[in-house]
């Protein structure tokens, strides 16, 4: 389940606006809150959010689509 709502997640902030808040995708995935967002992100790939926002060869080709 928590790989589904990962996914999820990163399909929202993959299709957010530059100026939308990082809060905002977190809210709509279901996570609790950014910091849990944050630690549960650096586990699964070793980078943070903004550090995933800002590469250029994006983690999510990797993982299926809904």
């Amino acid at each position: 389940m928590n790989v589904i709502r990962f996914q999820h997640f990163l399909k929202i902030f993959r299709d957010l606006s530059a100026e939308s808040k990082l809060t905002t995708a977190v809210y709509k995935a279901g996570y609790y809150d950014q910091s849990h967002l944050n630690n549960y992100f650096k586990t699964m790939t070793g980078i943070t959010p903004m550090e995933y926002r800002l590469n250029v060869n994006k983690l999510a080709i990797n993982f299926m689509r809904f």
